[in-house]
């Protein structure tokens, strides 16, 4: 016998995924860390084991696509997050570009990247050359999306695009967001 609650309960989740194009929106619940293996500019291979076992409390991810309208929101949530007091030694940010959609300017985004890239800083830039590490994170490909993980691989936050003002410029609360989710990491 089907139990209404269940099954009510279980039809608005199934919703709120299909609505959401993806599983973020189940911060703290069942979603993890994909498995991947991205290159970072410099062409050394980094795998989803790998970094995990480097870091050391938890881990934060972005998402984004490298084009004009994400590249903003990526830089600006990373010199929000990563100001002087960034606890490096507590945390490891991944960037993920999905070069898949760049089209013609594929080669000059990562002509930039390699003259940027330096192996030894945070965040870590990785480029997914199909899409597929994008996809496997339940992220549309329009979107910059910030998802913390912690060392499990358990989700435990994310924020979109709706947490950003007109200029693309991430909320004061949503970057409090992101720092009380970290914070909660290190206790």
């Amino acid at each position: 016998m089907i139990k209404p609650k269940r099954y009510i309960a279980g039809l608005l989740a199934f919703a709120l995924v299909a609505l959401a194009g993806g599983p973020v929106l189940f911060a703290g619940g069942p979603y993890s860390l994909p498995n991947f293996t991205l290159k970072d500019p410099s062409d050394k291979e980094h795998t989803k084991d790998e970094i995990m076992k480097a870091v050391n409390k938890g881990l934060v991810v972005i998402v984004t696509i490298p084009n004009a309208k994400h590249g903003t929101p990526q830089s600006r949530w990373q010199s929000k997050l990563m100001k002087k007091d960034w606890p490096e030694d507590k945390f490891y940010m991944l960037m993920v570009e999905d070069l898949s959609q760049s089209g013609a300017v594929k080669d000059k985004a990562l002509d930039g990247m390699k003259k940027g890239f330096k192996p030894e800083k945070q965040p870590l830039l990785l480029i997914d050359y199909t899409g597929e590490t994008r996809k496997s994170f339940g992220v549309a490909q329009d979107e910059t999306v910030v998802l913390v993980f912690d060392k499990e691989g358990k989700l435990i936050h994310f924020e979109d695009e709706q947490s950003t003002n007109d200029v693309s410029q991430p909320t004061v609360e949503a970057v409090q967001r992101v720092q009380k989710a970290i914070a909660k990491m290190t206790k």
